[in-house]
């Protein structure tokens, strides 16, 4: 509770407090007697300040007691980010370092089509990991409170566009096609890289578990005083169990894309983080084996109030 908080609820302790010592009672007029000015005097000074330390102590308990859940949650993510660093990781660098030295060693003796073939493998993993390890610091940062947020006017029509083409060649890779549907003039007021960070994250997860010939669908529209922006397939979907742990640190979900894709189980995570510095929300429906659809609002730019 902040300090104001505790400040407001203990001004009736306060002035209870001062009328005893400042004011006459109505009883003291009556008697001068030292006992008896001490048995009706003391009630008024001792209850005051009697619940008054019992207030104080109340919210020392409870700011002790939000301290002790914060290094719980923290001491969980320190031992989700080191799980992480010792599995996810290291299997993209054995292929790496697989492949590279096999084309090392054997270069000379390949034909054409097996160079490329490793050549395509060494980079697919090379851009795997390149996404994994950025999720991975970008969530240290938001654990330590280190992500800034500087909102602005952003064209959602044009950031979401552009990370669809950057996006194409994933999907390529699929035979996955991706269909932009933006309503016109969507302006948005938001962090330019954070909302960036949703799109990327939460369209790579629709093309890493959509099927190959599939369609994944990203639109948006206006609804009042939001934004919002929709990704769509129909790709292997989740269970009410995996729905549930979704945006939970203990339990982050970290299930094989289609074509067997790797991921840290941060990505949701972060984009649940990211929507709501940015002032929006996030909502996951799916069904297993029918695909899932993911939406989050952004506010409206709005000349008056942002500024």
């Amino acid at each position: 509770m902040k300090l104001s908080e505790v400040s407001f609820l203990t001004q009736p302790f306060m002035i209870v407090l001062h009328f005893a010592l400042f004011v006459e009672p109505f009883f003291l007029q009556k008697s001068s007697e030292p006992f008896s000015v001490f048995t009706h005097y003391a009630p008024w000074v001792l209850v005051p300040v009697l619940v008054g330390l019992l207030v104080i102590q109340y919210f020392r308990h409870r700011k002790m007691d939000a301290e002790v859940q914060q290094l719980r949650r923290l001491n969980v993510a320190k031992d989700r980010f080191f799980s992480i660093l010792g599995h996810d990781l290291k299997s993209p660098f054995n292929s790496l370092m697989g492949f590279s030295e096999m084309l090392t060693l054997h270069a000379d003796d390949m034909d054409r089509d097996q160079v490329i073939s490793y050549s395509h493998i060494i980079h697919q993993n090379t851009r795997r990991l390149f996404m994994l390890v950025e999720n991975l610091l970008q969530w240290s940062r938001t654990q330590v409170g280190k992500i800034r947020y500087h909102p602005e006017k952003l064209d959602l029509n044009t950031l979401t566009g552009n990370i669809v083409n950057l996006l194409r060649l994933n999907a390529q890779e699929k035979d996955i096609v991706i269909s932009l549907k933006m309503e016109p003039g969507l302006i948005a007021w938001g962090d330019a890289d954070l909302l960036g960070s949703v799109i990327r994250n939460l369209l790579s997860n629709s093309i890493k578990f959509s099927s190959v010939g599939s369609v994944v669908h990203v639109s948006g529209q206006r609804l009042g005083a939001m934004n919002e922006i929709v990704f769509s397939d129909t790709g292997v979907g989740m269970s009410r169990e995996q729905l549930a742990g979704l945006f939970l640190l203990d339990k982050p979900l970290s299930t094989p894309g289609t074509m067997n894709e790797k991921g840290t189980g941060l990505g949701l995570l972060l984009c649940k983080e990211f929507v709501e510095i940015n002032k929006g929300r996030i909502q996951v429906n799916s069904h297993p084996g029918k695909g899932t659809q993911v939406r989050f609002t952004v506010p409206c730019f709005n000349q008056r109030e942002n500024k």
